[in-house]
């Protein structure tokens, strides 16, 4: 009989106890927290309030999904330890700290996933999977939505993503959109990035990203971000010689024209990609195959286009 999993969290803000909830429901795991608050969680978990209680737990793996400058040294404190890191994305907002974590990733011989979910989303697992990118020479990509709105009762000026000094800010909030573009499209070998504040937004951070890449296979992409937006968007479009596939986010449809026709339209089943990464990743405890995991060398090639 397989041991029971022991899954230590480190923060459980809106992000965290979804992960929480879903494993919850859907896996055979022992669930702890590491707080520093004093408000108990609305799942009931177990908490401790210092970190040698919390690693006396003898966690199998930790969810890291505390703010994201916190991340690293949250995820070292970890891998010292020899527990497996699942790591909210994105990995961090700085570079500090991250060979060593590498090292001991390596040491350890650690599974290690940074938690890009939109790899698992039904329309990018189709593009993937079904689209033979070969001849594509060029992809087009926006995210464009309303902050205020992410989070319903809760301030939006007082949010960590509000905050440019605890890694907020659209570039850090919106890095799916650069993680799957790699995943699709190869490598960014060269990365231009245009960001700043031009809304009424009340917050310290970016609100809008523009960025120009290219991949290491040849194609060029541009990348749109901004969460001022009242008109909520999420495409991808890729450009061959002969057509324009559409991947389109929010309507979980791949659309492809053809002499500026609609040719063909592919409405996707609805999955819950939070539970698609959640499987792979507990399934990758007990295989350790990793290969369908986003690792910290991964993420961490992003973020060093990033500073």
């Amino acid at each position: 009989m397989e041991k029971r999993k022991k899954i230590l969290f480190f923060g459980l803000g809106s992000i965290g106890l979804r992960h929480a909830g879903l494993l919850h429901q859907n896996f055979d795991v022992e669930l702890a927290a590491y707080r520093t608050t004093d408000t108990k969680n609305k799942l009931g978990i177990r908490e401790f309030t210092s970190l040698e209680s919390a690693f006396d737990f003898q966690p199998d793996a930790a969810f890291v999904t505390n703010p994201t400058d916190q991340h690293i040294e949250t995820a070292l404190e970890c891998a010292k330890r020899s527990v497996h890191l699942f790591i909210e994305k994105p990995l961090s907002n700085h570079t500090e700290g991250i060979p060593e974590l590498i090292g001991l990733i390596d040491d350890h011989n650690l599974v290690n996933h940074v938690a890009f979910c939109m790899r698992y989303h039904p329309v990018i697992k189709y593009l993937k999977k079904n689209i033979n990118m070969t001849d594509a020479f060029y992809a087009r990509t926006i995210c464009s939505s309303y902050f205020p709105l992410w989070r319903p009762g809760q301030d939006y000026r007082k949010s960590y993503s509000a905050d440019i000094n605890r890694g907020g800010g659209v570039v850090n909030e919106l890095v799916h959109e650069l993680d799957y573009n790699q995943h699709l499209f190869g490598d960014i070998d060269v990365l231009k990035l245009d960001s700043g504040q031009v809304s009424e937004l009340e917050i310290s951070a970016p609100d809008y990203a523009e960025f120009q890449s290219a991949h290491t296979g040849g194609l060029k992409s541009h990348i749109s971000l901004d969460f001022f937006s009242h008109l909520k968007e999420r495409t991808v479009k890729i450009y061959f010689p002969d057509k324009v596939v559409e991947g389109d986010i929010l309507d979980q449809t791949v659309r492809i024209f053809k002499n500026t026709e609609l040719e063909q339209e592919i409405a996707l089943s609805d999955e819950n990609m939070y539970l698609n990464q959640l499987i792979t990743f507990m399934g990758a405890l007990e295989s350790h195959d990793q290969s369908d995991l986003c690792s910290v060398k991964s993420g961490y090639k992003i973020l060093k286009l990033l500073n």
